[in-house]
């Protein structure tokens, strides 16, 4: 996927092209990914200092019905010997954060919305269109020079990557903002550094 870095009269006339689509490709990765990192770590910290007990019951019970952890929600309790345990005991490791829904329930347990009043900045970024940022990161990763002629329709609107990074700030600054609110006493969510 790397280009030869030949410019000059010896180089293809596309390759400024094919660079400048790479670069977007990569962005517009890297954004999903921060975004699933970033929800992911707040979901690992703040699941690791609350127990069941002090979840939304409807909300845990959708959870749990959704993600089939109804064996991971037994063996805890038995690995307790009680009925309260932390939600990070009935929650795998390796809990996937790549798709939006899932993203949404696990914020759900902890109280928290990424959407809010941010719906235009979640679809945008997460939405089902082709122009989504998640769409256009699936088509990059998966679809080879079919996902770079997508981008490259995209690419043609002004300043595509900087409205994106916009759109992600926005969606963390919202979250940050509930957290700030709600867990203010969890020192793991504000580092000193």
């Amino acid at each position: 996927m790397l280009p030869t870095l030949k410019y000059g009269p010896d180089s293809d006339d596309d390759w400024a092209n094919v660079d400048t689509a790479f670069l977007y490709q990569a962005a517009m990765t890297q954004i999903i990914t921060s975004l699933e990192v970033y929800y992911e770590s707040v979901f690992r910290i703040l699941s690791s200092t609350l127990k069941l007990s002090q979840v939304e019951p409807s909300v845990l019970v959708r959870f749990i019905r959704e993600n089939k952890l109804g064996n991971e929600l037994l063996n805890a309790i038995d690995a307790k010997s009680a009925l309260d345990v932390r939600l990070s005991d009935v929650v795998p490791k390796y809990f996937s954060f790549q798709q939006k829904d899932k993203i949404k329930g696990a914020m759900a347990l902890l109280g928290l919305d990424p959407i809010n009043s941010y719906g235009a900045e979640w679809e945008r970024t997460f939405g089902n269109g082709e122009d989504s940022t998640l769409s256009l990161r699936h088509d990059s990763v998966h679809g080879g020079a079919r996902g770079a002629r997508v981008l490259a329709l995209v690419v043609k609107e002004d300043k595509v990557v900087i409205n994106r990074i916009k759109d992600a700030m926005v969606l963390v600054a919202n979250v940050e903002i509930q957290i700030g609110e709600r867990y203010s006493g969890v020192e793991a969510l504000f580092p000193e550094e």
